[in-house]
């Protein structure tokens, strides 16, 4: 019950904060209303995108086409001399087929800067953010291409992509990429098929010498780059980022962290009030003062998430996805927000003055926000942001929150979730073990003199 009316006078307290109010809740509203038209155009069709960094893997053995076919059911249809014709066949040269005449493309390589490397380096440049996306062929795939390219036969060939989960026009643009090339295949080998089907039909076995020719012709270089044409709404299921989406989620990673700051004035104001000490001397524990800061301060971020989700949604028509991924994201991002709060808070009580509650508002948030792309997307500026952006907590929240707008499954951002919780549980430890600790601050001086 103690807890309950202590928390009852700090939310009342607070809300009866007229410039924090304004602060923490009109303000950013105000913003994304200024910026969601102001930069509306960097998320319009057009927008710069910078070259997307590819890494090629190509997984398999590499050997003759003829050496590959005679593992397979084309023996059973050629022989060892119409086998042999396909080593010249320049198509059957994947390697050479997907980087130059595909990747190669004037209109590809405008977008897309790709190198073959080996499977491990791939995976580590996508880790630390230096790659975009890698394109993974493994054996089975190549495999499967000789079979489909060279047999009546027509087999899966799975291409494997992975990518960082950083930027999602970039990951978007790769994904259609490959589908755009898988489709294409698809298409040549149907109509290679007809093609072996009408040679076959006739008995002409002298006629395969003009396979080879047909298949040049069908994977050249002009047939390939018909698939280039492309745009972002090929892939289902993905909602576009507009700008007042983008910035509703902006300002609110930015603004809780200024309900940190906000919470981390309020034990200092209480102790140079001398309201901490009336509350010591009354039996209140330090614990249960502690709890009340952090409830109030996730009690105020909810409260900021409301009120941006029913102005957004009403005045803005942003639609933010799964509900319970909101609730969730919310819970996650409020509880390090809070933790952080309360770990500077205790931090200014113990040295008794504002300027580290002071210079995190002037400069640190502001810093985090650009890190965080709470200013410029992400998308548009240098790979590296990215990487910094994961060490903020409003960088988490954003990611998580613009996937689920996205339609990203929960999967996508659960490692920016669990980053948030373990952020609020360590920031949470430190402020509970710092204000425990014994020793001369600040409030035993002030305690001590009253």
């Amino acid at each position: 019950m103690m807890f309950i009316n202590l928390l009852k006078r700090d939310l009342k307290t607070a809300l009866s904060d007229r410039q924090a109010i304004l602060t923490l809740i009109v303000m950013p509203i105000i913003l994304v209303t200024i910026l969601s038209f102001a930069l509306s155009g960097i998320f319009e069709d057009g927008a710069p995108v910078s070259v997307i960094q590819v890494g090629v893997v190509f997984d398999y053995e590499a050997k003759a086409p003829s050496d590959y076919l005679r593992d397979t059911a084309a023996v059973l249809l050629l022989d060892d001399a119409a086998l042999s014709q396909f080593d010249s066949v320049e198509a059957l040269d994947f390697e050479e087929l997907f980087m130059t005449d595909f990747l190669g493309a004037e209109e590809i390589e405008e977008l897309v800067s790709a190198k073959v490397m080996d499977r491990e380096t791939a995976y580590e440049r996508v880790k630390e953010g230096s790659l975009d996306s890698v394109i993974i062929f493994d054996g089975n795939f190549y495999s499967n291409y000789m079979i489909n390219s060279a047999t009546p036969l027509k087999n899966q060939a799975p291409i494997q992509v992975v990518s960082n989960n950083d930027n999602y026009l970039k990951r978007q643009i790769i994904e259609m990429l490959v589908d755009g090339f898988s489709t294409r295949m698809e298409e040549m080998w149907t109509v290679k098929n007809l093609m072996m089907g009408e040679l076959l039909s006739k008995g002409d076995v002298a006629m395969f010498e003009q396979l080879g020719t047909q298949l040049e012709a069908l994977f050249s270089a002009d047939a390939t780059g018909e698939m280039l044409a492309f745009s972002q709404e090929v892939i289902k299921g993905r909602t576009t980022v507009t700008a007042p989406a983008y910035y509703t989620m902006a300002m609110l990673a930015m603004f809780l962290l200024f309900t940190a700051g906000y919470g981390s004035r309020l034990m200092l104001e209480e102790q140079e009030a001398y309201t901490l000490q009336r509350l010591h001397m009354t039996g209140v524990s330090r614990w249960m003062i502690l709890m009340s800061k952090f409830v109030l301060m996730f009690l105020l971020g909810m409260v900021q998430l409301v009120a941006m989700v029913m102005f957004s949604s009403i005045v803005l028509g942003v639609v933010w996805g799964s509900l319970l991924a909101v609730v969730l994201t919310a819970s996650a991002s409020i509880f390090a927000v809070a933790g952080m709060g309360l770990m500077i808070a205790v931090y200014t009580v113990r040295t008794g003055n504002f300027k580290v509650a002071n210079m995190l508002e002037s400069f640190i948030f502001q810093v985090m926000a650009f890190l965080g792309g709470s200013f410029i997307p992400l998308s548009v500026l240098p790979g590296f942001f990215k990487t910094l952006s994961k060490l903020t907590v409003n960088g988490l929240t954003m990611n998580a929150f613009l996937q689920n707008m996205q339609g990203f499954d929960m999967s996508s951002y659960r490692s920016d979730l669990f980053a948030l919780i373990a952020m609020g549980t360590a920031f949470l430890t430190i402020a509970i073990v710092a204000y425990g600790r014994k020793g001369k601050t600040h409030e035993n001086t002030i305690m001590a003199e009253t």
